[in-house]
Protein backbone atom coordinates (compact mmCIF):
# COMPACT_ATOMS: atom_id res chain seq x y z
CA UNK A 1 0.00 0.00 0.00
CA UNK A 2 1.36 3.31 -0.90
CA UNK A 3 1.28 5.92 1.43
CA UNK A 4 0.18 9.62 -0.06
CA UNK A 5 2.64 12.33 1.70
CA UNK A 6 0.53 14.69 3.91
CA UNK A 7 3.00 17.39 3.29
CA UNK A 8 2.93 20.89 5.64
CA UNK A 9 3.62 24.22 4.72
CA UNK A 10 7.17 23.64 5.73
CA UNK A 11 8.48 20.41 4.44
CA UNK A 12 7.57 17.77 7.06
CA UNK A 13 5.61 14.84 6.12
CA UNK A 14 3.24 13.95 8.33
CA UNK A 15 2.49 10.01 7.65
CA UNK A 16 6.79 10.17 8.33
CA UNK A 17 5.58 11.29 12.05
CA UNK A 18 4.57 8.41 14.43
CA UNK A 19 2.64 10.49 16.52
CA UNK A 20 0.26 11.33 13.24
CA UNK A 21 -3.40 10.18 13.88
CA UNK A 22 -2.97 9.09 17.53
CA UNK A 23 -2.17 12.09 19.47
CA UNK A 24 -1.73 14.59 16.84
CA UNK A 25 -3.73 16.02 13.32
CA UNK A 26 -0.81 17.80 11.86
CA UNK A 27 -0.46 21.77 11.60
CA UNK A 28 -3.12 21.97 8.92
CA UNK A 29 -6.00 20.54 11.48
CA UNK A 30 -4.06 22.24 14.61
CA UNK A 31 -3.08 25.48 13.10
CA UNK A 32 0.33 25.14 13.49
CA UNK A 33 0.14 23.67 16.99
CA UNK A 34 0.95 19.72 16.29
CA UNK A 35 2.12 16.95 19.14
CA UNK A 36 5.95 18.19 18.57
CA UNK A 37 5.25 21.79 19.49
CA UNK A 38 3.74 21.03 22.78
CA UNK A 39 7.14 19.29 23.49
CA UNK A 40 9.34 21.91 23.23
CA UNK A 41 7.09 24.62 25.12
CA UNK A 42 5.69 27.21 22.69
CA UNK A 43 2.39 28.23 21.66
CA UNK A 44 2.47 27.84 17.56
CA UNK A 45 5.24 26.65 15.18
CA UNK A 46 7.12 29.89 14.48
CA UNK A 47 7.47 28.53 10.82
CA UNK A 48 3.81 27.99 10.42
CA UNK A 49 2.75 31.11 11.84
CA UNK A 50 4.91 33.21 9.46
CA UNK A 51 4.32 31.26 6.43
CA UNK A 52 0.31 31.02 7.30
CA UNK A 53 0.19 34.31 9.11
CA UNK A 54 2.82 36.48 8.12
CA UNK A 55 3.58 35.80 4.79
CA UNK A 56 0.71 34.24 3.51
CA UNK A 57 1.91 31.82 1.51
CA UNK A 58 0.62 28.32 0.48
CA UNK A 59 4.21 27.37 1.59
CA UNK A 60 7.68 27.85 2.65
CA UNK A 61 8.88 26.95 -0.78
CA UNK A 62 7.53 30.06 -2.15
CA UNK A 63 9.61 31.84 0.45
CA UNK A 64 12.87 33.81 -0.91
CA UNK A 65 13.93 33.60 2.37
CA UNK A 66 13.86 29.94 2.93
CA UNK A 67 15.91 28.16 4.57
CA UNK A 68 15.59 31.05 7.37
CA UNK A 69 16.10 30.80 10.89
CA UNK A 70 13.10 29.67 11.84
CA UNK A 71 14.22 25.61 10.38
CA UNK A 72 17.27 25.45 12.85
CA UNK A 73 14.67 24.68 15.56
CA UNK A 74 15.78 20.87 16.12
CA UNK A 75 13.51 17.53 17.29
CA UNK A 76 15.53 17.53 20.75
CA UNK A 77 14.13 13.73 20.31
CA UNK A 78 16.16 12.91 16.88
CA UNK A 79 19.88 12.94 17.08
CA UNK A 80 21.53 15.41 14.92
CA UNK A 81 22.15 13.32 11.92
CA UNK A 82 18.47 12.54 12.18
CA UNK A 83 17.56 16.58 12.30
CA UNK A 84 19.75 17.49 9.60
CA UNK A 85 18.22 14.67 7.27
CA UNK A 86 14.77 15.34 8.34
CA UNK A 87 15.46 19.25 7.27
CA UNK A 88 16.88 17.81 3.68
CA UNK A 89 13.77 15.77 3.32
CA UNK A 90 11.81 19.00 4.16
CA UNK A 91 13.85 20.94 1.35
CA UNK A 92 13.45 18.09 -1.12
CA UNK A 93 9.33 17.95 -0.86
CA UNK A 94 8.93 21.54 -0.53
CA UNK A 95 10.74 21.93 -4.07
CA UNK A 96 8.68 19.94 -4.92
CA UNK A 97 5.30 21.33 -4.04
CA UNK A 98 3.42 23.64 -6.37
Amino acid sequence: MTTIKEINVCGTDCNACNHYHDTCSGCKETNGTPFLISTIKIDVCKIYHCCNHIKHLKHCGNCHDLPCEYYELQDPAKSNEENQKAFLEQMKNLSEME
